[in-house]
C-alpha cells in the first residue's frame, strides 16, 4: 500500500509496501519538485478510466511518474495487470549526470487491486487534509491541496455517487459526506 506522511515543511515521506511485512520502500521527496498526492491520484484515475474487467491491457500504456530529488531520480510506473489490478514498479537512479540516468535500480515491484490502491490513496490524502487543513497544507508544501482529485477518487470508490455535480451546492454536499462534517461538529462540541 501507499502511505503519505508529512515530516517537515516542504518534504513529504512516501512509503510503498508490496504486501504486509514483505517489502517496504520509503522515499523522501521535496515538494518543490514533487507532488506525490496529485501524481498518484492522476495515475490511478487515468488507469481506472481505461481499465476494466474486459479491457485489453496490452493496448494500455503504463503511466510514469518522475520524482526528482537531486541528484537522485525516482521513477514510478503504474500499469494495468489484468483483472482490475495494477502493477507498480519503483525504480531509483541514485546519481543523475546532466539529467541522464547513470544507473537504474528496481526498488519495488508489486501488483495490487485497483480498488485497494484507490481506497488507500484516498484515505492517505484525506488524512493529510484533515491533519493540516487547506492553509496548513499550502504553507507546508507551497501548493494547494488537490481537492478535486480527492473527490474524483471518492467517486471512483463510490460508483453510486453522481458522476458529475450540477453546482457548487452538490459539491459541498459531497464534501460533507467525504469528511462527515456533521459528526465532526458533534464531536467538537462535546470536547
Amino acid at each position: 500500500m501507499i502511505a503519505l506522511k508529512s515530516i517537515e515543511n516542504g518534504w513529504i515521506e512516501l512509503h510503498f509496501a508490496a504486501s504486509r511485512n514483505v517489502e517496504t520502500k520509503m522515499i523522501r521527496l521535496a515538494s518543490k519538485t514533487c507532488d506525490p498526492p496529485s501524481d498518484l491520484a492522476i495515475a490511478v484515475l487515468n488507469i481506472a478510466a481505461v481499465c476494466g474487467k474486459n479491457s485489453d491491457i496490452t493496448t494500455i500504456a503504463p503511466h510514469f511518474i518522475f520524482w526528482e530529488v537531486k541528484p537522485q531520480l525516482y521513477t514510478c510506473s503504474l500499469a494495468p495487470a489484468g483483472d482490475e489490478t495494477i502493477a507498480i514498479e519503483l525504480h531509483h537512479c541514485p546519481d543523475m549526470y546532466a539529467g541522464i540516468h547513470t544507473t537504474d535500480e528496481l526498488r519495488l515491484c508489486a501488483v495490487i487491486h485497483l480498488s485497494d490502491l484507490t481506497a488507500n490513496l484516498f484515505e492517505e490524502m484525506r488524512g493529510l487534509l484533515l491533519q493540516h487543513g487547506f492553509v496548513g497544507y499550502r504553507h507546508r508544501w507551497g501548493r494547494d491541496f488537490p481537492l478535486a482529485l480527492l473527490v474524483e477518487l471518492y467517486k471512483l470508490l463510490n460508483p453510486d455517487v453522481a458522476t458529475t455535480t450540477a453546482d457548487i451546492n452538490g459539491e459541498f454536499r459531497l464534501l460533507q459526506t467525504i469528511f462527515n462534517f456533521n459528526s465532526w461538529k458533534t464531536k467538537q462540541s462535546r470536547a
